[in-house]
């Protein structure tokens, strides 16, 4: 499946589907992270953990329950 950014793929006020577009860049999103060839890891402002994808997993040797929070 090939997926292309457009700002319709950003905004959920620019389709009429009620926000079919942004659940659509989310997996998208997700997909491309775990694909990565690299580690992506995600903090919140207070420095949790809330976002980890499986080459950050092998590379620190922490399962993604252990490394969110």
């Amino acid at each position: 499946m090939t997926h292309h950014l457009t700002p319709a793929t950003w905004s959920r006020r620019s389709t009429p589907k009620g926000g079919m577009a942004m659940v659509e860049f989310e997996h998208f999103a997700e997909a491309f992270l775990e694909a990565a060839p690299d580690a992506v890891l995600a903090v919140d402002d207070v420095g949790h953990i809330v976002l980890v994808n499986v080459q950050a997993e092998v590379l620190l040797g922490y399962g993604r329950q252990e490394l969110w929070g």
